[in-house]
């Protein structure tokens, strides 16, 4: 996967939510625009949960995003 990939997709309006599966199999849920973000300067990404928890993912541990 791409950083520009999912930058498009966080950009994309209107927004559509989506789901993010990384190489274990696990899906992570991308619902709201402005609750995601891709690192500007390394390979990472922050999605910020509901309850105020947030998951680091390695975007190189992308395998593909998927509509929701």
């Amino acid at each position: 996967m791409t950083r520009q990939t999912i930058e498009e997709a966080l950009k994309r309006k209107p927004f559509r939510p989506f789901s993010i599966r990384l190489t274990d199999g696990q899906l992570v849920q991308v619902n709201e625009e402005h609750r995601a973000a891709v690192h500007p300067d390394v390979e990472t990404m922050v999605i910020f949960q509901a309850g105020g928890g947030y998951r680091i993912l390695d975007i190189p541990l992308i395998t593909e995003l998927l509509a929701a």
